[in-house]
This record gives structure tokens, C-alpha cells and sequence, in this order.
């Protein structure tokens, strides 16, 4: 059933391609996010901004439907903070290592194909990459999409109302448009230049997202 959910589904948002890197076939769905104008934006309606290094992969969530067809899932990473830039006060401190739940996941298709389930183009956090990062604390567990069932116990830990922040598992804000790969300006603008969706690790990109990620780094360059 689920070569017929990817075959519609690539279908109808005409969005089906290769991710080079590793020969995963793409399939985007859509998302209820609008996107965001400004740096401002994505300040205030974060809970933290920080950079940080992706560390390992803790495990995948697939949600199904009553009819055992995957329509939405979830890739659990960890995340190792290397700055903070949230003014907010915050319990996390540099060196921490967070939970974050990425809009994406993987699924073993026909002929030995893997697919990759992405909203807006959204590509997963690589191992050892720095990244830029704003995060919302994840309150989906007892929520109308409380689905989830969390295997890994340190994860599930993030579910259990604690005010601890460096226990809490977090959403990427946007569900896609809180994610920057670190780059100084001089490589951030010829990655704009050549529309350079590699190098910018997204699926693809506009002339608002440009927009928003020269403001992150000019942000980041200067504090």
C-alpha cells in the first residue's frame, strides 16, 4: 500500500526527486506553514535558537492510518549546542545535547528503493554538520496528534511534563523553516548565486528563504 501512497502523493504536489547524497528518492508533502518574512519572525515564535552539531540518529516514527498506510512520520536526532542565541532566559547551556524531531522519514520502497518523506523540500540533519537552529518544545504527545509512540525511554523522557529543558524533545520551528546550515556570507552568497540547493541542504529554495538566511548569518556574524 505504501508504493501507492508515494506513486499519489509525488504525484500530486509534482515533487519527486533524488537526494544525490544517497541515492534516496525524494517524495515532498505539503505542509501548513506559510513560511516566515523576517528573522523577527522566527525569533519570536521560537523557544531557542542555537547553533548546534548533529549528532546520532535515535530511531524513526511512522504514523499509519486505519488502513496501515504511513501518512506522516518523524526522524529523532540529537543535537549537540555549540552557542546560544536565544535572549530569552534558558536552562540550556553550551555542550548540552537535545532531542529534535525533524519532518522527515524513510521507508524502504519497490525494487529496493529507499524513500524519503519530506515537507517542503526539508532535508534531515547530516551527522557532524553545524546547523542553525529554531526549535519549539514538542508538545505533540496528549495532543490531537498524540499517535506517537516514543520506543527510545530517554526520548519518552521529553513527553513527561518536566521542566527541565535539557530533557525536552523539540519541533523545528515551521516545521521546515528553521533549519540553516552554518556558512560564513562569502559562501552563503555564492550558494545564492548559483541557486546551490546542496550546499544550502534543501530540497528547494526561494528568493524568501535567501532572504531569511542572509539574515540569520548577518545575526549570528555579529553577536
Amino acid at each position: 500500500m505504501f508504493f501507492t501512497f508515494v506513486f499519489f502523493a509525488a504525484v500530486a504536489v509534482g515533487s519527486l526527486y533524488y537526494y544525490n547524497t544517497q541515492n534516496i528518492v525524494m517524495v515532498m508533502i505539503d505542509s501548513d506553514y506559510g513560511g516566515y518574512d523576517s528573522l523577527g519572525d522566527l525569533m519570536a515564535t521560537s523557544d531557542i535558537f542555537v547553533e548546534a552539531v548533529a549528532a546520532s540518529e535515535l530511531e524513526t516514527e511512522i504514523l499509519y492510518d486505519e488502513n496501515e498506510v504511513p501518512y506522516d512520520g518523524y526522524t529523532v536526532k540529537e543535537v549537540i549546542v555549540t552557542r546560544i542565541f536565544t535572549d530569552a532566559e534558558t536552562d540550556i547551556k553550551v555542550g548540552d545535547t537535545l532531542t529534535v524531531f525533524e519532518p522527515y522519514f524513510e521507508i524502504n520502497g519497490i525494487l529496493g528503493k529507499r524513500y524519503g518523506v519530506s515537507r517542503k523540500g526539508y532535508l534531515p540533519l547530516e551527522e557532524a554538520v553545524t546547523y542553525y537552529l529554531f526549535l519549539n518544545r514538542n508538545d505533540m504527545l496528549g495532543s490531537a496528534e498524540g499517535e506517537v509512540v516514543i520506543e527510545d525511554e530517554e526520548v519518552a523522557m521529553g513527553f513527561g511534563g518536566t521542566t527541565d529543558e535539557k530533557l525536552l524533545s523539540y519541533l523545528i520551528t515551521g516545521e521546515t523553516d528553521g533549519k540553516f546550515v552554518k556558512m560564513d556570507m562569502n559562501d552563503l552568497n555564492l550558494a545564492v548565486a548559483n541557486s546551490d540547493t546542496e550546499a544550502l541542504q534543501v530540497g528547494e529554495v526561494d528568493d524568501g528563504y535567501f532572504e531569511l538566511l542572509k539574515e540569520v548569518v548577518e545575526h549570528v556574524e555579529v553577536n
